[in-house]
C-alpha cells in the first residue's frame, strides 16, 4: 500500500487506533470479523490510491473520484470516508460495534463516578494470585464506604482519594447495597459482567502496583537491551568493546571447602586444624565478549567478604588487564565507600544496578559455573541452595561441631583452587552462540583493544581503610577499628601537613603493612589546590597503634618482635624509690628497671649505718699517753686520707 499525507490534513497509520476524540468509540481491528476487516482493508486501498492521484497534482478532486468509479462525496466532507480515513486509519473504517443495552443494575453503578475507579483501587490491593485482585471482595470494600480498611495509612487514604476524584470518602447509597447483597443471598455474582469487566484491570497494572520493578523488567525491556549500555564520556547508547564493561558479584559454591586454620577459634579447627564452610567467590566477567577476567576465593570466620575482599578483585583486574570504562556492581558492600572511591580515583565509572536483572552476564556465568562445579566433588555437594542436600548438610553440621573430621569428606583449598582454574578455562574457551554472533570468549578478548594501565605509583586506590580527617597541625588521625570491639587511634604525619591546617582530607591506608603510611587526597578548598588533589604519604606515628601493630605482628619487626612486645607491654618495669629523712641526712635510694624478657637492672645507695654505742668497760689508762697508739692513729687518717672516695 501506498502510503502518503497531505499538509494540512495528517493522518493515523494504517491499523491503528482512532486519533481523533470523535472517533473513541470506533472498535480495535482485533475486535473484528475477518470480513469486516477485510472490507475495512479495502476502503483503507482505496483511499491511499486517491491521496496518490492528488499528490501528482494531475487531477481534481472530482476527476481523481471518476478516475476510481467513485463518487466525489467519497472523498469529500466532514464525515467522508476519506476524513474518517485520515483521522483513525483502519480502526475507523471499521463497522461500528453493537453494546448491549445496560440492565438496571448496571446504569446505577455507572451512574456513581466514583463507584468504578473506587472497586479497581480495592481490586488492586486485593491480592488473590500473584497478577489478578479478587472482585468480590473489591465490591465489599466498596459498598462498605465511606469506612476504610482499619490498617490503612494516611499515605494510602491520599491515594485512594486521588483516584476516585473525591476529597472525603464517600458513602454508598443504601438502595445500591441492598441490591448487590440481594444479588449474594441468590447465589448470583456480586454484580454483572459488565461491571466486572470495568473493574478487572489487566495483569501487568496489577503487577506494576505491586513490584514496579519486575514489572519494568519483564515489560519495558527489549530483549538484548541490556547489552547496550550507556558511554559516561558521550551519552552515547552503544554495544560495549570487550574489556569496556566488566560485571563483578559474589556467590556462595555448593560445597564446603577445607581450609588450613592454625588460629583455631571453632571446634573443628581446634581439633583438626582446619576451618569447613561455604565461603564467598568473587567474580569478575567482561559484559561484551563473556571473558571470565578474575576471581578471589574469600575465606573469613563467618563465611562473609568485607570491601577490601572486593578491592583485591578489582586490583587483580586492573593490574592484569587495565582499567575498565565501566564497572557494573550491586549495592550493600558493592557500593561501600572505599570501593566508590577507587573506581572514582582510577578514573572508571559505576554503574550500580538495583536487580539481578540488570547484570545479566555474571549471573548466567555462575549458572554455567555452577553446572560446571557440580560434578567435580559430587560426594560433597550440598545443592545450589544451602539446605537442599539434607545428608550433606547434617555431615557439614557434624564436622563444624568436631565430631567428624572435614578432611574424609570435604575438598582441601587446593584441590578447589585447581578445580576454580579448570572450570574457568573451559568456560573461556567454550564458544558462545548469541543474536550478535559467534565467538570463542577467550580469542576476543585476546585480540581486544588495549585498555589504559594504572600508575604503579597509584595503588594506594586499593588499600582497605578510607576516612575522611581534619587537618590538625602537623597530624591528621582519628580512631580506627582493627577488632568488632577494639578501636585504635592512628595518627599521621608528614613535615608539609602544617601548609593544609584546618582542611579535609581523605586518608587511604593499610593498618596491617609493615610501614603503615597513609596517603592523602585532599577534599576541601585550599589557596593554590584543588579538592581532588593527591597531596602525598604520611608516617604513622602514634605509639599506642605501633604497640598495636606489633602485638598483631603486622610491623616489619625482628623474629618473634610480636611476642616479646605483648611480653614487656605487661611484665616491663620501672621504678625509683626514695627514702625520706631530715635536712641533712642522707636517704637510701633505689632505681630498678625490667624489661620483661629477662634482664633486670637494680641500682641501690646506702648511707652509712651509725656507729653502735660500745658498752661500758672498766676504766683503763689514756692510750694517747702510749707512744704506739699515736703511731697507729696516724697510720689510720693517712690510709682514710687515701681513700676518702670509698666512703661516699
Amino acid at each position: 500500500m501506498v502510503s502518503g499525507e497531505t499538509p494540512d490534513l495528517p493522518r493515523a497509520s494504517v491499523g491503528s487506533r482512532t486519533l481523533d476524540p470523535a472517533h473513541e468509540t470506533a472498535p480495535a481491528a482485533r475486535h473484528a470479523l475477518d470480513s469486516d476487516l477485510a472490507d475495512a482493508q479495502a476502503k483503507a486501498n482505496l483511499c491511499e490510491r486517491f491521496l496518490a492521484l492528488m499528490r501528482t497534482g494531475q487531477y481534481t478532486l472530482a476527476g481523481a473520484a471518476k478516475l476510481l468509479e467513485k463518487s466525489p462525496a467519497t472523498f469529500s466532507g466532514r464525515d467522508c470516508l476519506l476524513a474518517r480515513y485520515l483521522r483513525g486509519g483502519l480502526a475507523a473504517l471499521m463497522p461500528p460495534r453493537r453494546q448491549p443495552a445496560p440492565k438496571h443494575l448496571s446504569s446505577a453503578i455507572e451512574a456513581i463516578p466514583w463507584f468504578i475507579p473506587a472497586a479497581r483501587f480495592f481490586y488492586l490491593n486485593t491480592n488473590a494470585t500473584a497478577d489478578r485482585g479478587s472482585i468480590p471482595e473489591a465490591i465489599r470494600r466498596t459498598i462498605s464506604l465511606p469506612h476504610l480498611p482499619i490498617g490503612w495509612h494516611s499515605g494510602l487514604r491520599k491515594q485512594f482519594l486521588r483516584a476516585i476524584q473525591c476529597d472525603e470518602p464517600p458513602s454508598c447509597p443504601t438502595h445500591l447495597r441492598d441490591a448487590i447483597l440481594a444479588r449474594q443471598r441468590a447465589g448470583k455474582p456480586l454484580v454483572p459482567p459488565r461491571i466486572a469487566r470495568q473493574i478487572a484491570l489487566p495483569r501487568a497494572v496489577v503487577r506494576q502496583r505491586r513490584n514496579p520493578t519486575d514489572t519494568q523488567l519483564d515489560y519495558l525491556n527489549a530483549s538484548g537491551s541490556l547489552f547496550f549500555f550507556s558511554d559516561p564520556l558521550t551519552r552515547e547508547r552503544r554495544p560495549p568493546m570487550p574489556g569496556e564493561v566488566i560485571e563483578a558479584d559474589d556467590a556462595t559454591i555448593n560445597f564446603p571447602v577445607c581450609v588450613p586454620w592454625s588460629i583455631g577459634g571453632d571446634p573443628c579447627s581446634d581439633k583438626y586444624g582446619v576451618k569447613v564452610g561455604r565461603f564467598q567467590w568473587l567474580v569478575a566477567v567482561d559484559a561484551a565478549r563473556r571473558f571470565v577476567s578474575a576471581w578471589a576465593y574469600v575465606m573469613r570466620p563467618r563465611s562473609s567478604y568485607r570491601a577490601e575482599d572486593i578491592l583485591s578483585l578489582l586490583r587483580i583486574h586492573v593490574l592484569q588487564h587495565g582499567i575498565p570504562l565501566v564497572w557494573r556492581l550491586e549495592r550493600g558492600a558493592w557500593h561501600s565507600h572505599l570501593v566508590r572511591h577507587a573506581i572514582q580515583h582510577m578514573g572508571s565509572h559505576l554503574h550500580t544496578v538495583w536487580s539481578p536483572h540488570q547484570k545479566p552476564f555474571i549471573e548466567g556465568l555462575f549458572n554455567t559455573l555452577w553446572t560446571k562445579l557440580s560434578v567435580q566433588f559430587p560426594q560433597a555437594d550440598v545443592g545450589r541452595y544451602q539446605g537442599e542436600a539434607a545428608e550433606a548438610n547434617r555431615l557439614l553440621t557434624a564436622c563444624k561441631g568436631g565430631a567428624r573430621d572435614p578432611r574424609n569428606h570435604f575438598p582441601m583449598l587446593a584441590d578447589v583452587c585447581q578445580a576454580f582454574t579448570a572450570a574457568i578455562a573451559e568456560k573461556n574457551h567454550t564458544p558462545v552462540d548469541s543474536a550478535i554472533g559467534r565467538w570463542v570468549p577467550a580469542e576476543a578478548w585476546a585480540a581486544r583493544p588495549p585498555r589504559p594501565r594504572l600508575d604503579p605509583s597509584a595503588e594506594w586506590l586499593f588499600a582497605p581503610i578510607v576516612r575522611d580527617w581534619t587537618v590538625r597541625g602537623m597530624l591528621v588521625g582519628g580512631r580506627v577499628p582493627l577488632f568488632e570491639d577494639l578501636s585504635v587511634p592512628f595518627d599521621f604525619s608528614a613535615d608539609w601537613l602544617p601548609d593544609y591546617d584546618g582542611a579535609k582530607v581523605r586518608c587511604h591506608f593499610d593498618p596491617a603493612a609493615p610501614d603503615c603510611q597513609a596517603t592523602l587526597v585532599l577534599l576541601s578548598s585550599v589557596p593554590g589546590h584543588r579538592p581532588g588533589e593527591v597531596l602525598g604519604a604520611a608516617r604513622q606515628i602514634n605509639e599506642v597503634a605501633g604497640y598495636a601493630r606489633l602485638a598483631l605482628g603486622w610491623a616489619n619487626d625482628p623474629h618473634q618482635a610480636g611476642r616479646l612486645a605483648r611480653q614487656q607491654a605487661a611484665a616491663a618495669l620501672r621504678r625509683e624509690v626514695r627514702a625520706v629523712t631530715g635536712p641533712g641526712q642522707p636517704a637510701m635510694a633505689r632505681s630498678e628497671e625490667r624489661d620483661g624478657i629477662g634482664t633486670a637492672t637494680t641500682l641501690e645507695v646506702r648511707p652509712p649505718s651509725p656507729p653502735r654505742p660500745a658498752p661500758a668497760d672498766p676504766p683503763q689508762a689514756d692510750p694517747s699517753a702510749d707512744p704506739d697508739f699515736q703511731a697507729r692513729l696516724r697510720a689510720l687518717r693517712d690510709w682514710e686520707t687515701a681513700h676518702a672516695l670509698d666512703f661516699i
